[in-house]
């Protein structure tokens, strides 16, 4: 699920890197905000003074989400965050160049990926960076709009880095695949009078440390 920026970037989802889905939704920002007219500065003004992102926030909502990773450009990310803080239901989510996303405080409940060109002077700092996404990257001397060219390039970082982070995300769906096999087969086996049982506490903390190290992993391939 693809939602472009206020200058409707990108056209079409088809050009972008794979995400993961045989199904691509590419969806013009102007045409969830309820003003398909609108492009540039008039969008940009209709989202965050007229209401029409809280618009476009309740037409993502509607959309069923489930098994699609979301990619957003500039306000797009940041209108994909709010729908998925108000229950879009996505598998992860990837915004770049959102610079309204400083505003949040808080984690979402799904994998995220922010990246950031270094000259654009409205992004996050470190500090936001390490505290709300899983995973950030900010390119050296690139401006806000650095992905209308990065996108479609090849051979670009940016859709490496995009690659990288879709098939981090795999290795999450299989290891949650593996965690329930896992659930249903201590289920079971809860009759059998010869199973062993492992304290609660110790399997807490394996948990949590192949979560641990799963973010790890994640994080060091989007670097």
């Amino acid at each position: 699920m693809v939602v472009s920026d206020i200058h409707g970037f990108p056209e079409t989802s088809a050009e972008l890197p794979d995400a993961g889905s045989s199904q691509r939704h590419g969806l013009q920002l102007a045409d969830l905000s309820g003003r398909s007219d609108l492009r540039g500065d008039a969008l940009h003004d209709h989202l965050f003074n007229q209401g029409g992102m809280s618009h476009a926030v309740r037409a993502l909502r509607e959309i069923d989400g489930r098994g699609c990773l979301g990619i957003g450009f500039s306000a797009g990310g940041t209108a994909l965050w709010n729908a998925v803080k108000e229950g879009l239901e996505l598998q992860a989510l990837i915004c770049v160049s959102s610079t309204r996303l400083r505003f949040e405080t808080s984690p979402l409940d799904i994998p995220t990926m922010v990246f950031w060109g270094e000259l654009d002077p409205y992004r996050p700092p470190e500090s936001w960076n390490n505290a709300v996404p899983t995973c950030w990257k900010t390119y050296a001397g690139k401006q806000h709009d650095f992905y209308r060219l990065d996108a479609l390039a090849a051979q670009s970082s940016l859709r490496s880095d995009i690659a990288a982070f879709v098939e981090g995300r795999h290795e999450a769906a299989e290891y949650d695949k593996w965690f329930r096999e896992q659930v249903g087969e201590a289920i079971r086996e809860a009759d059998d009078p010869n199973t062993v049982w492992i304290p609660n506490e110790v399997v807490k903390e394996q948990m949590a440390r192949e979560r641990a190290e799963l973010l790890a992993r994640l994080k060091a391939e989007a670097k």
